[in-house]
């Protein structure tokens, strides 16, 4: 591995390739459809790593390695001890509610040493010196280097950004105080998932060196790739996407947000300055318009943006938007304050170049955003960018989107009130309007006159809807006012006693009651229809007082029931269902009495075991914790909060995403054994993650899901990979029947296999969230519809030596009972009473001695065993002569 340490550099077999090599040559074309320029052409090839270091003080610290290109027609210089080398940034960038900001930068890596590779495929043709980038060459910068603290120099020290120039030695060399410091440091909000949900990121790499620029080639400098933020812990950064080659990351605002634009500028100094836009409706006679500002190496750069406001316009919410500068640097961080005077929005710094050479300027490698809300729609007018250091010209313009002098005030006031199946709107006109137009959903319903303020929609049902009232003046629209409105249906079902997931398979009951509203009136008598596989049958609703009660026959256990509801609106003529869009639609419910629901979150050690024979691998053993992430490795399970722990391959990701992988082979997690022996239909779900995608041999290894009936011959349930879309990461849920792969036994197991068969493969996986389902329904040994607990609790049946069957059951089964009364002889003698165990006729002592001979000594059995239970808990043992002692 390269060390910033290093003073000498061998060159073995290399002199001899590349004698008489240095002059022009074709430039290459990097797989971006436009070759290198004439001259040295460095640019960002790709981003190879990240380093995720932590959070301090409420900011989060990275790294991005860069690997650079020359793909110009001659070498480029790469010196260390002089200012003849490349320095290095990088940016952070993200793209939420249609929002491009510029969230993190870093303090600069110089360059000390090229090597000679071929990552961008031009056919590197080698200098034979580290002191030079050779033909088609490229030369990879590590996060870690990118990241050492102690290398990085200030930003403000690139004194012509536009000529490449720089001060080397650094001068300015504060003490680090924090991980964060000197590195791409981004405020934790702005990286927290919980924060910035939907919120796109990149990351952004710029490399600037004076030989670069002479040749006139420091535009392409810059490229973006996509990455993904992590939640908890150090916030972890992976890549999501492919690097863009020398597109800096303005682009993919316009590349991932279609309403937005970006356009390109060079400025008086031989810099290149981007600009970019994008107007929203806000559906309230109000438009967004967001702007930005990018100045890739600009060294005049930029101290104002204006832009025109015509006279008559409201304009409200102005922002802006900077990255802040840190660790010590002297570049001031004041903000952009908005005036809004004599015709013109405008944003400047607060000193100039004049007072403060270090004011808070949109320098090289930063971005800027300005935003308002108008009540005026866009059409293209000019903003003006302000240079910050003096000079000719003074500015230069930007054709963008602002607001039209032209524009229409909207209507004010805007109510929708449902009445009964109707929905009136009521509202105030602004201004005299040529004509109103009404729209339900986007769908116009009329077009009123300009004098009209109200409107009644007859036509549009239950639902809810979005009306908007939009008003034309002189051919301009005001834009669209919105309100809402729901009008429920004219009649709704209640369930009384509710209504669950179950059936009960012996016969069961639904109570319903009707509910009149909106003007509606039931018309007849509801109705209930359910379908057990044979097609949908109306069930009969009979009225008592003011519910109905449907009363189902018995349905085989396991049954599947499809189930719904219509009644008559005497008011519209319509019938109403539950659930909505009956039949097409129904409710669920299974015939059962019980759920078996075993769930293993994973929060505490519950039977799992980890090792089967054949394990060989050496690191990423299977382990319960809650996981470090890596950027092949989750930070989080998949348990929603407070869960944290879940089955993983080595919870500890130790220095690197590699160092605690899968490697050498293969490790097992086992579950715990399952009886289903006496299951009707159990399935089995869980939640998984696998990571294969990364590494030196990416896409090469699999994970494997098994089930067994004997712990020796397993049979497969799934297999992830080598390739495909669930294995880069992220949590994946799959479900199956388990008598679709083996026999409903007391002994089925599951065991998950991660390996890592293919030598470099990075390989993670976890496992969370375990289910085994399955329905569960009682006996009804004597037949009378109700099952043998539900018999015996009701006191409907009686159970008396406690066994858990209906005593007519035991007695049909060949249970003793000669005198024909419906009591098992083995209860019957004596008036029972608890603790008469010997049937004696008392309770003393040698109740206690009679049950511990029975127990222990072989001795007679008790005439009635129920009598024997003193705890009443449903069972004789060593427990019940102790209570009785």
């Amino acid at each position: 591995m390269r060390q910033q340490t290093t003073t000498a550099w061998l060159w073995v077999g290399v002199l001899c390739l590349c004698t008489g090599f240095a002059g022009a040559q074709q430039p290459c074309d990097p797989g971006i459809g436009t070759p290198g320029g004439t001259g040295p052409d460095v640019i960002v090839g790709e981003f190879p790593d990240i380093n995720s270091y932590g959070t301090a003080n409420g900011y989060a610290g990275y790294a991005v390695g860069t690997t650079s290109c020359n793909i110009g027609t001659q070498q480029l210089q790469w010196i260390a001890g002089n200012t003849n080398h490349p320095v290095i940034g990088q940016n952070l960038y993200r793209l939420k509610d249609g929002r491009f900001e510029h969230i993190g930068m870093s303090w600069l890596k110089h360059g000390f040493t090229a090597l000679q590779q071929n990552a961008c495929g031009c056919g590197c043709a080698p200098s034979g010196t580290g002191t030079m980038l050779g033909l088609g060459c490229s030369d990879p910068y590590v996060a870690s280097l990118n990241g050492n603290q102690g290398d990085l120099g200030a930003r403000s020290e690139v004194t012509n950004p536009a000529q490449g120039l720089f001060l080397y030695p650094q001068v300015l060399d504060p003490p680090n105080q924090d991980l964060t410091w000197r590195r791409l440091r981004v405020a934790v909000s702005d990286v927290d998932p919980a924060q910035n949900a939907g919120a796109l990121y990149f990351v952004e790499g710029h490399y600037v060196t004076p030989d670069d620029a002479a040749a006139g080639n420091a535009h392409n400098n810059a490229s973006h790739r996509q990455v993904s933020i992590g939640s908890g812990g150090n916030f972890p950064m992976s890549f999501s996407g492919a690097t863009q080659r020398t597109r800096p990351a303005i682009f993919a605002w316009a590349d991932n947000d279609p309403n937005a634009t970006v356009l390109g500028f060079n400025t008086s100094d031989g810099g290149r300055v981007f600009v970019g836009y994008s107007v929203t409706d806000n559906l309230d006679g109000t438009f967004h318009y967001e702007y930005a500002v990018m100045n890739l190496n600009s060294t005049r750069a930029i101290g104002s943006f204006a832009l025109p406001l015509p006279t008559g316009i409201t304009v409200q919410n102005e922002g802006f938007h900077d990255c802040d500068y840190h660790s010590g640097e002297v570049i001031d961080g004041t903000d952009w304050a908005a005036q809004n005077t004599l015709g013109t929005l405008q944003w400047e710094t607060a000193q100039p170049h004049s007072a403060n050479p270090n004011g808070n300027a949109i320098r090289w490698s930063s971005m800027y955003n300005f935003r308002f809300d108008a009540n005026s729609m866009p059409v293209p007018g000019s903003a003006t960018l302000g240079y910050f250091q003096a000079g000719t010209p003074a500015d230069f313009t930007a054709t963008v989107l602002v607001p039209s002098a032209d524009f229409t005030l909207p209507v004010t006031g805007l109510t929708c009130t449902p009445t009964d199946q109707d929905v009136v709107l009521a509202w105030t006109n602004g201004e005299a309007y040529d004509s109103i137009e009404v729209t339900r959903d986007g769908v116009t319903l009329a077009t009123l006159a300009g004098t009209d303020t109200t409107y009644t929609d007859v036509a549009a049902g239950t639902g809810v809807y979005q009306y908007r009232i939009n008003a034309v003046a002189a051919g301009v629209p005001s834009g669209g006012i919105p309100c809402d409105a729901e009008i429920l249906p004219p009649l709704a079902f209640e369930y009384p006693n509710g209504f669950g997931e179950l059936l009960n398979p012996f016969g069961d009951t639904l109570a319903v009651q009707i509910v009149e509203q909106s003007g509606g009136a039931l018309s007849g008598a509801p109705r209930l229809f359910y379908d057990d596989g044979s097609g949908f049958t109306q069930l009969a609703l009979n009225p008592v007082g003011n519910e109905y009660f449907a009363t189902f026959p018995p349905i085989a256990c396991g049954t599947e029931v499809h189930l719904y509801l219509e009644a008559d609106d005497l008011t519209t003529g319509v019938t109403v269902t539950d659930p909505e869009g009956a039949p097409s639609t129904f409710f669920v419910l299974t015939s059962a009495t019980n759920l078996t629901d075993d769930f293993y979150d994973m929060e505490t050690d519950n039977g799992w075991t980890v090792g089967f024979p054949g394990d060989n691998a050496t690191t990423g053993i299977w382990d319960r914790g809650d996981p470090e992430g890596t950027t092949a490795q989750p930070e989080d399970d998949h348990s929603p909060d407070p869960g944290t722990q879940c089955w993983v391959t080595g919870a500890a990701a130790g220095g690197s995403a590699g160092a605690n992988d899968v490697d050498g082979g293969r490790t097992t997690l086992l579950s715990p054994v399952f009886d289903t022996s006496m299951m009707i239909d159990p399935t089995i779900s869980y939640w998984r993650w696998y990571s294969n995608g990364a590494g030196q041999a990416p896409n090469s290894d699999t994970f494997r899901v098994q089930i067994s009936t004997n712990g020796l011959a397993w049979l497969p349930v799934e297999v992830v990979g080598p390739a495909g879309p669930e294995v880069n990461g992220g949590w994946f849920f799959n479900e199956f029947r388990v008598a679709d792969i083996v026999a409903l036994t007391g002994t089925v197991q599951v065991r998950f296999i991660a390996e890592d068969v293919a030598p470099g493969g990075l390989i993670e996986a976890a496992i969370d969230d375990f289910l085994l389902f399955d329905f569960e329904c009682d006996d009804d040994c004597n037949g009378n519809g109700v099952g043998d607990d539900s018999d015996i609790l009701a006191g409907t049946s009686s159970d008396c030596d406690g066994n858990g069957i209906p005593d007519e059951c035991d007695i049909t089964a060949g249970a003793s009972d000669v005198d024909g009364n419906g009591v098992l002889d083995s209860c019957e003698g004596a008036e029972f009473v608890r603790g008469d165990c010997n049937n004696d006729g008392s309770t003393d002592l040698s109740d206690a001695i009679f049950h511990l001979s029975a127990l222990f000594n072989a001795g007679d059995a008790p005439t009635c065993e129920r009598a024997c239970d003193n705890d009443d808990d449903g069972a004789t043992n060593i427990g019940d002569p102790i209570v009785l002692l």
